[in-house]
């Protein structure tokens, strides 16, 4: 099994085990309360955004190229006063071969993590 695509089922089984675990352990939000937490990047909540870019007519042969990125940010208590909220973006692709009317390259690019501290109270 290639290193990538270890690193994408350890990811996904983190996901996974941080959303059942906070499916467990969520409080009674209103849905204005979740609407403002949703529009927050350092909320204390999973969110798991998707992106998709596509750009076309690339080359000679005007191929398509395909970019999803998964943007999933996690927050993990540290104790009763901080939080790490932790932001990873990973990027799915598909590279056509541009000098080549058929044929192309897909993959995972490079796991970009970023993490912030943050109080628990504003």
């Amino acid at each position: 099994m290639k290193a990538k695509q270890l690193l994408v089922i350890i990811l996904a089984s983190l996901m996974v085990a941080c959303l059942a675990t906070s499916a467990l352990a969520a409080d009674k939000d209103t849905t204005a309360n979740m609407a403002q937490q949703a529009n927050n990047p350092i909320a204390n909540m999973i969110s798991v955004p998707f992106q998709y870019n596509g750009n076309f007519n690339i080359g000679p042969y005007d191929r398509d190229q395909h970019v999803l990125t998964i943007q999933p940010v996690i927050p993990f208590e540290l104790n009763k006063d901080w939080l790490l909220v932790t932001r990873w973006v990973l990027p799915i692709l598909y590279q056509p071969d541009v000098l080549a009317d058929s044929g192309g390259t897909s993959g995972i690019g490079d796991l970009n993590p970023a993490f912030s501290f943050r109080p628990r109270r504003s």
